[in-house]
């Protein structure tokens, strides 16, 4: 198993982190090679969700179950169906001060091929630390821009 973590403190209540955090369906907007996500609700309160992403111009699909506790900011995910052999990982946040929250991310995968594993696994944790990352940065506030109304300097 390949385990890949990343931790962020990001200047942002993390009630505000969490609504952009959840909204897994924007992902696709944010991080160039994540094609799409499309969410179903559980009638038992959980979550699937369906990922295609490409990995250098590969597609990778898979389905996982989604457990979101707002109570405690965590978003528990397990592969159900897919590329990988196994994938499982959660989110975290954590609330430092009124304006920062720690982010936290584990994926913990298994691509299933023994033989090519030397080879597929670095290339894999490679292209999910940077999804990864690329997703967080998306969290990060941005300077506001500032117009002024057409008038040159």
């Amino acid at each position: 198993m390949i385990r890949v973590e990343r931790t962020r403190i990001i200047k942002c209540q993390a009630q505000d982190l969490w609504g952009k955090l959840i909204a897994f369906e924007d992902f696709s907007d944010l991080v160039k090679t994540i094609e799409s996500v499309k969410i179903s609700k559980n009638p038992d309160g959980t979550c699937t969700s369906d990922w295609v992403a490409l990995l250098d111009d590969c597609r990778i699909e898979w389905t996982e179950s989604d457990i979101f506790n707002e109570e405690i900011y965590t978003i528990d995910f397990r592969q159900t169906v897919g590329d990988f052999r196994e994938m499982w990982g959660h989110w975290k946040l954590t609330p430092l001060k009124s304006d920062e929250t720690q982010i936290e991310l584990v994926i913990e995968f298994d691509i299933g091929i023994e033989s090519l594993a030397p080879l597929l696994n670095p290339l894999v944790e490679s292209a999910i630390v940077e999804h990864s990352e690329l997703i967080i940065d998306s969290f990060e506030p941005r300077p506001l821009s500032h117009s002024m109304s057409g008038r040159s300097l």
